[in-house]
């Protein structure tokens, strides 16, 4: 008799525990998507991110630009809404704030002389 009911408090206390870590959304959703090679003026997207939620900032990082050109880089979702244009500064990285749950192509660019083309990679940190 005392080990049944030993055995059905585990029981329980297991049961509880799952529920409890199987319920719980993670305090923080991060997610990192890259490199994306990339090339401005060619009509194609540059990359593509996962925004989980509503309120994350994505950080775009460009690397091995093959000169020191001025870049700006903007993010469209799906639905063909846009950011504006941001231009990449020293640090190689823009900050997107505020953004909405969704799917994203990022577009690179050069923000004078757009006939020239620049080659690089594109990186993007997705966090809380």
């Amino acid at each position: 008799m005392k080990m049944k009911k030993t055995r059905k408090i585990f029981v329980l206390l297991l049961v509880s525990l799952s529920l409890l870590f199987a319920t719980v959304s993670p305090v923080f959703s991060a997610g990192f998507y890259g490199p994306f090679n990339f090339v401005t003026n060619d009509g194609k997207w540059d990359g593509q991110l996962e925004v989980a939620r509503n309120g994350e900032t994505v950080s775009a990082q460009v690397l091995n630009q093959t000169n020191n050109d001025v870049l700006k880089v903007r993010l469209c979702s799906t639905n063909g809404n846009c950011t504006a244009y941001k231009n990449v500064t020293n640090s190689r990285a823009v900050l997107f704030t505020n953004m909405l749950k969704g799917k994203y192509y990022a577009d690179v660019a050069k923000v004078t002389n757009p006939s020239r083309q620049v080659q690089g990679k594109t990186t993007f940190n997705v966090r809380n």
